[in-house]
């Protein structure tokens, strides 16, 4: 549980230090709405809305919308342009592979940043006995399976996104999106790890 404790935290202090040193760094004359409608401009039927009512950014898998908050459709600072190409990643990926998204039904959407290691996490320190653990497992099993989806959709929305880009624009947020790859395998990872937690729980090892 503390290796647990710790993976996750070096997980998410590497996402907020890597968000800080990038949002003020700008791309003049371009926005996160442009970037979004440059990455799906084959696609019409790919909505791009401004949402004031929204905290985090998201890609309506059901109803095909790329829903930004105000800072990233109207903001040009390096992350609000990573964070709008992964979205507009996602509904690409959604349109020509629909086999990643085949939890659709449970999963209406999608942000360019997951949380779940950190709720497995919370949901890991209070299972400490067999009989929780084996209600656990069950979900935590669902969660990795989840997990490793969305590292695949991530891989796949990485090559769109570096396909219809400007190249130039890419290359200032190349490093943002590799890291967003490297987020979610460790992310995977580290779920792998409280499945395996639980089931040596289970066995009594």
């Amino acid at each position: 549980l503390i290796l647990i404790v710790i993976l996750t935290v070096i997980l998410y202090s590497s996402l907020v230090i890597n968000r800080v040193s990038n949002n003020k760094k700008k791309i003049d004359d371009y926005t996160g709405f442009d970037v979004a409608k440059e990455v799906t401009s084959n696609y019409e039927s790919i909505n791009i809305v401004n949402s004031n009512d929204i905290l985090f950014s998201e890609y309506n898998i059901n109803r095909n919308v790329i829903r930004l908050n105000s800072k990233n459709y109207d903001g040009n600072s390096y992350i609000d342009i990573a964070i709008s190409s992964i979205l507009a990643g996602f509904s690409l990926v959604n349109t020509d592979n629909k086999l990643l998204f085949k939890f659709n039904f449970i999963l209406k959407k999608i942000r360019s940043t997951s949380f779940v290691t950190l709720i497995m996490l919370i949901l890991s320190c209070l299972i400490s006995n067999i009989g929780d653990a084996k209600i656990g497992i069950l979900l935590f099993v669902l969660l990795l399976i989840y997990q490793y989806m969305r590292y695949q959709i991530i891989i796949s929305a990485n090559v769109i996104i570096k396909n219809n880009l400007d190249e130039k624009v890419y290359s200032k947020i190349e490093n943002i999106l590799n890291n967003n790859i490297n987020f979610n395998k460790l992310s995977f990872i580290i779920s792998l790890v409280m499945v395996l937690r639980l089931v040596v729980i289970i066995l009594e090892i």
